[in-house]
């Protein structure tokens, strides 16, 4: 899908891609297949980081807010306000997730009240959950960290680092350094391992299946390795300034623009 406007994050269920505009205040979805796109909600302020479960779409807002509105379509609905520059949702099934400039927090998905699960945090980012554990970098602090989803006592899993970005699969957690290098570490603890090296500014970091994908800024690409390390490969994507992806089985949907106001929603084969 061409002619979007500054598209800014992009989730995927089993049928559609999502995003949001951030140009014009919307998000929309457009089967992965191609398809007529739909407008879910309108009149957002600086909405991102979309996420989608089986009922509904959820984002935040640059009012401090994060939202949801049905896969039907209708008046969007506020689960949260007055989360200072919230951003980086994450769904477990019953609550959302988000980090502010300061907290990592969660609410249930149907409404009810925001529980904050970590606190004095260097601009956390990049949150991530899963049954037990909420998983985030802090691109201040320079941490790789987690947190019971119930809460408790939040624990350092690397420090030292750059982060622009974090993913996990079953065992570990995964992120892209400033630097050019890309790493991760078991979710339980322990030693860091480099996954790969000489990256021109690895962003927007995934992990599906047996490979980690992440955007290359200065290259303008997408790049992928095994997650346990191997030679890193170039997808067909050279040009591309991409903002966030997601992935399926089969591909790697993007959000991209060459400038802010001529963005796109694209997949490539992994």
């Amino acid at each position: 899908m061409t002619d979007q406007n500054f598209p800014s994050s992009v989730a995927v269920d089993d049928t559609h891609v999502y995003w949001c505009n951030k140009g014009t205040g919307e998000v929309r979805r457009a089967p992965k297949n191609g398809g007529d796109v739909v407008t879910l909600a309108t009149g957002q302020v600086d909405p991102a980081s979309v996420a989608v479960d089986g009922t509904s779409v959820y984002w935040t807002t640059g009012n401090d807010q994060v939202m949801k509105v049905s896969l039907a379509g209708g008046t969007p609905a506020e689960l949260a306000a007055s989360q200072a520059s919230a951003r980086s949702t994450a769904l477990d099934g019953s609550h959302i997730f988000w980090s502010t400039l300061t907290t990592v927090a969660k609410a249930p998905i149907g409404g009810g009240a925001v529980v904050e699960l970590a606190t004095a945090q260097q601009v956390p980012r990049s949150t991530e959950v899963d049954g037990q554990s909420a998983y985030w970098a802090t691109i201040i602090g320079g941490t790789i960290m987690k947190v019971p989803v119930d809460g408790g006592t939040s624990v350092e899993l690397a420090s030292g680092q750059h982060p622009t970005s974090l993913a996990i699969n079953d065992t570990h957690v995964f992120w892209a350094n400033n630097g050019g290098t890309v790493l991760s570490v078991p979710k339980d603890g322990g030693a860091t391992t480099t996954i790969a090296t000489v990256q021109d500014m690895p962003l927007s970091l995934i992990v599906s299946g047996p490979h980690a994908y992440w955007a290359t800024f200065g290259a303008a690409g997408i790049t992928k390795v095994p997650v346990a390390s191997g030679t890193p490969s170039s997808l067909d994507s050279a040009g591309l300034v991409v903002e966030d992806m997601a992935a399926d089985a089969t591909h790697v949907y993007f959000a991209a623009h060459t400038v802010p106001s001529d963005g796109s929603i694209g997949r490539v084969e992994k």
